[in-house]
């Protein structure tokens, strides 16, 4: 395969990201902490709904879709998370939960991407180094802990430091690892605390996806568009723990069959094509760039080891 996945399941880190969450005052589990919308995607498909989609309010919001993110090195955890956030920005000024300029708020993913590498790895050596820590990579809970504890960062250029984030520099992320993020960085991203949660189950996370909270999921495997059905979705090329990705989850439909398929989108540019459509049980969609489908039953036959993370903006946030 010629991309980096980035994606190794770790169960220590995991519940050590989580204890830092639970430790700042954060309920991890949507569950518990979104009760209301337990159930969410069967109400809203006794309703009639097939399809509920991050690129609806992307086009409502701006008349376009931005081009997917272009990853070169395992930094699917970053890439997957903050355009997942800022996929969650679009959809609350679109229903008015933010008051916002007609703007993309784009998200920066290098600086919790340094900072979490170095709490877990310390000082790392240079791209190839076979010592047993320093491929790339991290955690879904690790992204989560450092939104939810330290903050997100908006794309543009910070000049009082003389850091320029407003396009995305993976070096900037992997040369951070060593030399440590820079303290107003740290600082900046505070203003901006994003809440992030856990499902256990594909179908609590369905409810999340439904009610617009975007999220992203690192499982063991890896889709590039070989396998396809009927309906568009994907199966997929590649399964293992060699095969980890991080992918951001902008969508959840109703198949023709009657059963839940997840929309995906691609960190990799376009140098993969996707069907470009599902087919839901009321019409066929067109899917934004690098975007597809998986059908819930192939997601849950790829095991346990999988992180389903959902985000939200807080009330207490600026971007509010």
């Amino acid at each position: 395969m010629s991309f980096p996945t980035g994606y190794v399941f770790n169960e220590e880190r995991i519940a050590a990201a989580t204890s830092r969450m639970e430790s700042a005052g954060f309920q991890v589990s949507f569950e518990q902490d979104r009760p209301q919308l337990r159930g969410w995607w069967e109400k809203r498909k006794s309703q009639g709904i097939t399809a509920i989609l991050a690129q609806d309010d992307e086009f409502k919001l701006f008349g376009e879709y931005r081009e997917p993110n272009s990853q070169h090195r395992g930094t699917c955890v970053g890439q997957g998370s903050s355009r997942a956030i800022e996929d969650v920005h679009t959809s609350r000024v679109v229903d008015k939960a933010i008051v916002d300029p007609k703007r993309r708020v784009l998200i920066s993913y290098e600086a919790m991407y340094a900072f979490e590498r170095k709490l877990h790895f310390g000082q790392t050596h240079q791209w190839g180094c076979q010592c047993g820590r320093c491929p790339d990579g991290l955690q879904g809970m690790d992204a989560a802990a450092f939104y939810a504890t330290k903050g997100v960062l908006q794309r543009m250029n910070y000049e009082q430091a003389g850091i320029d984030l407003s396009q995305p520099h993976e070096e900037l992320a992997i040369q951070w690892n060593n030399s440590g993020v820079p303290e107003v960085l740290i600082a900046a991203a505070a203003f901006h605390k994003i809440q992030c949660h856990r499902s256990s189950t594909w179908d609590e996370f369905a409810d999340a996806i439904a009610a617009k909270h975007w999220g992203h999921v690192c499982l063991q495997g890896v889709f590039q568009g070989g396998h396809i059905d009927r309906f568009g979705c994907c199966e997929p090329d590649n399964v293992g723990p060699n095969w980890g990705h991080d992918t951001e989850c902008c969508g959840v439909v109703e198949l023709p069959s009657g059963e839940t398929a997840f929309v995906m989108q691609q960190s990799w540019g376009n140098a993969i094509k996707y069907p470009g459509f599902v087919q839901t049980k009321s019409n066929q969609i067109k899917l934004r760039p690098s975007s597809y489908a998986v059908r819930k039953s192939v997601l849950q036959s790829l095991g346990t080891q999988i992180e389903l993370i959902s985000c939200d903006i807080p009330s207490g946030s600026s971007f509010r």
